[in-house]
């Protein structure tokens, strides 16, 4: 098998991984903030497994001032 291809192949498996990843990272934002600070430690821990990518994906759902609501980021940022 050539290079390309199993680069293609190598990618392909990947995707799934990628987006449910991306999935996981806005689920646990959808819970801040949480009843107590044991739970958004919790959170935190989770989101900070992911790794800079789960960070900047929460980072990607802040919208400017008066344009949406985002107050779940912005907890999930402040918190970490």
């Amino acid at each position: 098998m050539n290079k390309k291809k199993l680069l293609l192949l190598t990618i392909s498996f990947m995707l799934p991984a990628v987006s449910l990843f991306a999935a996981t990272t806005t689920q646990l934002v959808g819970k801040m903030p949480s009843q107590n600070t044991a739970a958004d430690d919790a959170l935190c821990a989770q989101i900070i497994s992911g790794g800079p990518g789960a960070v900047t994906d929460i980072c990607k759902m802040i919208v400017p001032p008066g344009t949406g609501d985002d107050t779940k980021a912005r907890v999930a940022i402040n918190t970490l």
